[in-house]
């Protein structure tokens, strides 16, 4: 993390990991599918989303638990992971420009739109793409080689994410890919991902 130049004001080491953990299991109603072969750097969390309740984090299947979700970032180390890690995790995500599932049909049966006057639910729609695949998460990591170099060794880097489980959209026919508004009311990331490549 120090060729990131993220400092400890947004690390918590009691959220570090080492590899795949958790087989077998789910998250907040929806299967968990470990990262295999990336290690993860806790972010500081803890106490400071819903009044300070972090039901939200839980893995014991509570009914506020957030489901698992990755999301893959294409970039240099230095400045540009500290400052993206930053904006991301003070401010949420942005939506991007190439939205090809917008018009996809939502088929998760737990949506629950925010404005039911102005429910668009059916479609998957515009918003910031994720995965429950850490596979997804290793591509666009990787995507146009972008990947971070440090020590003379390359390095793939990522984030592992809590997402809301009513707010999740998706197609079946692309059921790798969940769309979310981006807000921290609907994905935190918890974890910066690394790995060598």
């Amino acid at each position: 993390m120090d060729g990131c130049k993220l400092n400890s004001n947004i690390l918590d080491a009691r959220g570090n990991r080492e590899s795949g953990w958790g087989e077998n299991q789910t998250r907040g109603g929806f299967k968990y599918n470990p990262p295999k072969g990336w290690k993860g750097y806790g972010l500081k969390v803890m106490d400071i989303y819903d009044g300070g309740n972090n039901d939200w984090l839980a893995y014991d299947g509570n009914p506020n638990e957030w489901a698992i979700a990755y999301h893959g970032i294409g970039c240099k180390l230095g400045g540009t992971v500290e400052n993206a890690t930053k904006e991301i995790f003070y401010k949420g995500f942005i939506a991007g420009g190439g939205q090809h599932y917008e018009k996809y049909k939502n088929d998760n049966p737990k949506y629950k739109p925010k404005d039911k006057q102005n429910d668009h639910s059916q479609f998957v729609g515009v918003g910031v793409y994720c995965s429950p695949d850490p596979g997804v998460m290793e591509q666009y990591a990787g995507y146009a080689n972008k990947k971070a170099n440090a020590n003379g060794k390359n390095y793939l880097m990522g984030f592992m994410m809590r997402v809301k489980p009513d707010k999740i959209r998706y197609s079946n026919s692309q059921d790798n890919y969940w769309f979310l508004d981006g807000t921290k009311d609907e994905m935190r990331p918890y974890r910066i991902m690394v790995k060598e490549y």
